[in-house]
């Protein structure tokens, strides 16, 4: 199950069907497009971007698009690096976009630091990390995060947060097993993945939309996608 999820995503991550696979995505995708279309502009960095699986939005927004990542997963990426030593001058970046990321670092304060030190006086962090998630990465997979502990870490190295939002509940996040089988096991199969695909999509909107209308505030979110803006 684990290969044929890697070649799943492997295919999709980059497009929008991506965000369709299950409930956990969706809901992040949900919140996190309407941040990047409401603050992602000018000069933007993905840092840590991976496999660039929102570049396809950023670059929309962006006047100019630079990614970072210690790996080369995609072969589009700008630049290898580690966000622990910031390989840019201070202060060129109008946006930083940081998903999923501060998770897998040991020392998430100096990559928090690096970060507001790569941003433009009044420039925009928009930084999401898990609340509850399965193990992912590992070993690399250090912290769960809670709004009070980002609001400590942004608040002492000179940001401002805008806004913050819970993106998904525990409740989406328990169907997300249903749909990583179903796909898991039919992808790879003529006709036969292409109808579940289109059908699990379906009840992943669903699903999605009734976590976030119902556990909008809910204190088990499954990630939080927050704003913020360097003020010092």
């Amino acid at each position: 199950m684990k290969y044929r999820w890697q070649k799943l995503t492997d295919e999709l991550i980059g497009k929008k069907g991506y965000f369709f696979i299950d409930t956990t995505i969706h809901s992040f995708f949900i919140v996190i497009k309407k941040y990047i279309e409401k603050y992602a502009k000018g000069i933007v960095l993905d840092a840590g971007a991976g496999r660039l699986a929102l570049k396809f939005l950023l670059t929309k927004r962006a006047c100019v698009y630079y990614s970072i990542d210690r790996h080369i997963a995609r072969k589009e990426l700008s630049s290898i690096g580690d966000l622990n030593k910031m390989p840019f001058k201070e202060k060129i970046f109008d946006t930083i976009v940081c998903l999923q990321v501060i998770e897998h670092t040991p020392t998430p304060e100096i990559v928090i630091k690096n970060l507001a030190d790569s941003l433009k006086d009044k420039g925009i962090l928009i930084l999401s990390a898990p609340h509850i998630s399965y193990l992912h990465g590992e070993p690399e997979d250090y912290y769960r995060y809670t709004k009070y502990g980002l609001f400590y870490m942004l608040n002492k190295y000179g940001f401002r947060v805008l806004e913050i939002n819970a993106a998904g509940s525990i409740f989406s996040f328990l169907f997300t097993p249903i749909s990583d089988f179903i796909l898991s096991y039919t992808y790879g199969i003529p006709i036969v993945f292409q109808i579940t695909f289109f059908l699990n999509s379906l009840f992943v909107q669903i699903i999605s939309r009734i976590d976030l209308f119902l556990f909008k505030n809910s204190i088990m979110p499954a990630n939080y996608i927050l704003a913020a803006e360097r003020i010092r």
